[in-house]
């Protein structure tokens, strides 16, 4: 059984017990990857495909359900819901926007609190 993707999608495929299944990576085409696996009868698997981090596809399944085909990931129909952050205190009134990699501390919390 073999999963379909974009070149930049990761696919980690894990049994019942949470093992991540060996696989191997083949080049379909410029811009898509075949993953490849060998699974075992009677299991129940769980797939998680991600793209740039943030992105993720998952589902159950059992080599009953897929044996010899091919699953193709498809993320075309995504796309990010979130444009922008803001923190204030009342709405409309002082907001500030602040940058995706912004680290907030607790209240009392010092950036050194780590090293000390």
């Amino acid at each position: 059984m073999s999963f379909l993707s974009e070149r930049s999608v990761t696919v980690e495929v894990v049994n019942s017990n949470g093992v991540v299944m060996p696989y191997t990576t083949l080049r379909e085409s410029a811009t898509q990857n075949r993953y490849r696996y060998i699974l075992v009868p009677g299991e129940t698997y769980h797939y998680v495909a991600t793209r740039n981090t943030y992105y993720h596809i998952t589902d159950d399944f059992s080599l009953e359900e897929v044996a010899n085909s091919t699953i193709i990931v498809d993320f075309s129909s995504m796309s990010d819901w979130l444009t922008s952050l803001a923190y204030g205190k009342k709405s409309r009134c002082g907001l500030q926007e602040f940058a995706e990699n912004r680290c907030f501390l607790h209240p009392g919390e010092s950036q050194l609190q780590g090293f000390l």
